[in-house]
């Protein structure tokens, strides 16, 4: 009984430790990249509200198909009043079977160049970029209103 106590003892302290050192790591990173940085010209147009008088931002999410998260994003997304946003698949494959899954006011698209211009860590990776500057990423939840995005476009 005495072995199996300090055996469970040394495996909390260990998880706690790992715990601690992810927490100092900060959030989980979308990207390679350091923000803000810029891409090649986008196709996309942005339809948010942005910082500037005039300015606009787009909010283009990277995904996979297969990717539980991703799907419970569309479906969020889909269920609320959608934030327009443009789902960006590395594959057309991957882009034309999603495309029922998302708000009507978003759209689908595919482009291998893309995931590599952006660095994407992980999905679903959402970017705020205004013109050809990335300004904001983060794991895209889905629920997001348009007004929260418009913050982070002031940012």
């Amino acid at each position: 009984m005495g072995r199996l106590i300090v055996a469970l003892s040394i495996i909390t302290v260990l998880r706690l430790g790992l715990l601690a050192g992810r927490a100092r790591d900060g959030p989980i990173r979308m990207t390679a990249q350091e923000l803000p940085f810029v891409v090649p010209e986008l196709a996309f147009e942005g339809t948010l509200k942005g910082g500037a008088p005039g300015e606009t931002c787009a909010l283009i999410v990277f995904f996979q198909p297969e990717c539980p998260y991703c799907g419970q994003a569309a479906d969020l997304e889909r269920g609320g009043r959608g934030n327009a946003a443009h789902w960006v698949a590395d594959s057309r494959l991957d882009a034309s079977a999603f495309g029922d899954q998302i708000h009507m006011t978003s759209s689908v698209h595919w482009s291998a160049q893309l995931w590599a211009d952006f660095a994407v860590q992980g999905v679903p990776a959402a970017f705020v970029v205004t013109g050809r500057r990335v300004i904001d990423a983060w794991r895209y939840q889905g629920s997001e209103t348009a007004g929260d995005i418009e913050d982070r476009c002031r940012q």
